[in-house]
């Protein structure tokens, strides 16, 4: 009775498998890991013989010595902001960077004029405009060009606030 129940299982049992489809898909699947493994091997030959070139010419990028950086810590500024009443002071604390030696020897020698430049420009700023990022920004742009005026030429290249607290 069982074999009445599914006659059409048993007859798929006894009938042989088709294999027309077989041969087809295996030579699609041998084509595309072919042109894998080819594009991969491309690529590979590729990425190597470009890494050569660059070791080659790195040697003679290092033979050149880096520029030198020349920092100059101001010592720290202490000023009253130009808030109405007067209620509101900066301490700030500057580094510039020089050019060259003889930017710092410059310096050096007008130390009390530049420091006074500087002082008057922090003075002259309300610490709403100082408490912002792009106040900060506009401050550091300010000395560096008060700076350099002072100097007579470019010879400050970035200042930066290495401390500053608006109270």
């Amino acid at each position: 009775m069982a074999a009445e129940k599914d006659p059409d299982q048993a007859a798929e049992k006894e009938a042989p498998a088709k294999k027309g489809g077989g041969t087809l898909k295996l030579i699609l699947i041998l084509v595309g890991v072919a042109a894998v493994l080819g594009g991969g091997g491309v690529g590979a030959y590729l990425m190597l013989s470009g890494g050569k070139e660059e070791a080659q010419a790195t040697p003679a990028k290092a033979d050149a010595p880096p520029p030198k950086v020349l920092n100059m810590e101001l010592d720290p500024f202490l000023v009253n902001l130009a808030d109405p009443g007067g209620s509101h002071y900066l301490k700030a604390t500057l580094t510039l960077e020089l050019e060259d030696e003889s930017a710092e020897q410059w310096i050096n020698g007008r130390l009390p004029r530049v420091r006074d430049r500087v002082l008057l420009l922090l003075s002259s700023k309300e610490s709403a405009e100082l408490l912002s990022a792009e106040g900060k920004f506009r401050l550091r742009d300010d000395v560096l060009r008060a700076v350099n005026d002072l100097m007579g030429k470019k010879r400050v290249t970035a200042v930066y606030l290495t401390e500053f607290v608006v109270q």
